[in-house]
């Protein structure tokens, strides 16, 4: 019988050893292909992918509220300044005060009884630089007390409660009648006066402006309500206002020749201060 051929490889032998490198090789290769497509699936889904636009301000909104955190921590861990400490005085100017239709200049002054309680009083004078033909403020003063709650980061920010008083005087030029005897006074000049009483709630800000912080600004605004009184000085007894027209009946007049039961005002201030 003829033997038939072996193809069986022996350990040991060329082609087992050949075969076994051959299958190292290919396991090898195999791997590394693997590893080259999950790394490209990795790129793909991280480096490469574009972030949307409301992704990108997402993120930057999230890093300014991390920034804004940070500051606020780091200012809160600061020590008090002697200027910040409660049990002081204060000066304050009114800057426009010099803008309103009655020039008010006057100062006020302020006691910080707490960190968060102060207790303020203004006191101004009243003038108009030129006197037109007919309303012009003669002058007065302006009384106004308020109590401060500050609060927030190092007590920057304020509400506050006033209580105001004003008298002023005008120069008036006008038209007078007696009902009862029909005579007129035509362009009669005479003294008008005002007697207001209000109050008002204001929200500001303190802002300090130096290193000591002694200098400081206080912007602040509100609204309020205020009564106000009239009184003609020179005018002969039985006189009123000539009424030409309709009769005006408006409760929230702004006329100072008008006395009203309420009226509203917006309180709005920048004031300069100095602590003592």
């Amino acid at each position: 019988m003829q033997r038939q051929a072996d193809f069986s490889c022996q350990e040991g032998d060329p082609l087992y050893l050949f075969m076994q490198r051959l299958l190292f090789y290919l396991v090898f290769l195999a791997a590394l292909g693997c590893c080259g497509l999950d790394c490209r699936g990795q790129v793909s889904d991280t480096a490469t992918r574009r972030l949307s636009i409301w992704e990108r301000r997402r993120r930057v909104l999230e890093e300014r509220l991390q920034e804004h955190q940070e500051r606020m921590e780091a200012w809160e861990k600061r020590p008090l300044l002697e200027a910040d400490k409660p049990n002081k005085w204060n000066l304050s100017f009114n800057t426009f005060g010099l803008l309103e239709p009655q020039m008010a200049i006057g100062v006020g002054v302020g006691y910080q009884v707490t960190n968060c309680w102060q207790i303020w009083l203004e006191s101004s004078g009243l003038c108009q630089f030129y006197q037109k033909p007919a309303q012009s403020c003669l002058g007065g003063v302006r009384e106004t007390l308020a109590m401060k709650f500050y609060f927030g980061p190092r007590q920057s920010v304020f509400f506050a409660a006033e209580f105001r008083w004003k008298q002023v005087y005008y120069h008036d030029v006008a038209n007078f009648e007696n009902p009862d005897t029909r005579v007129d006074l035509k362009n009669y000049t005479y003294k008008l006066e005002n007697i207001i009483f209000g109050g008002a709630v204001w929200f500001g800000g303190r802002i300090r402006i130096s290193d000591n912080h002694r200098w400081r600004l206080e912007p602040s605004i509100g609204m309020g309500l205020k009564a106000r009184t009239v009184v003609w000085q020179g005018v002969p007894q039985g006189f009123g206002y000539e009424h030409t027209g309709a009769i005006d009946l408006n409760p929230f007049s702004t006329s100072p020749r008008v006395s009203t039961p309420v009226t509203f005002y917006l309180p709005a201030s920048l004031r300069l201060v100095y602590v003592l």
